[in-house]
């Protein structure tokens, strides 16, 4: 069960900053441009969830290092996927 309990935990982490990058201004996936108003309520409802799985098989404190650990990898990966996978030619990728 607590694999189970981690598992979901960290798809909701990734889920909240998926939405938060959707809500930047940089966000550079068309798909993701078009939830730019709804991005914020639902990465802070997203965010919060995952907090509370976390809290509740870690603990407060890691738990919280956990969630927010999470969700900084996702922050870091997101915009570099972005690039890789964008329409744009190679030439303005360099």
């Amino acid at each position: 069960m607590p694999v189970i309990v981690c598992a979901l935990a960290v798809a909701l982490s990734l889920a909240s900053a998926l939405a938060a990058y959707a809500r930047s201004a940089h966000c550079r996936w068309p798909v993701l441009r078009r939830m730019h108003r709804s991005g914020a309520a639902a990465g802070v409802v997203l965010a919060s969830a995952a907090s509370v799985l976390w809290i509740v098989e870690l603990g407060v404190g890691a738990g919280l290092c956990a969630m927010v650990g999470c969700w900084m990898l996702a922050a870091i990966v997101l915009p570099y996927l972005a690039w890789m996978r964008s329409p744009r030619s190679a030439a303005e990728r360099r």
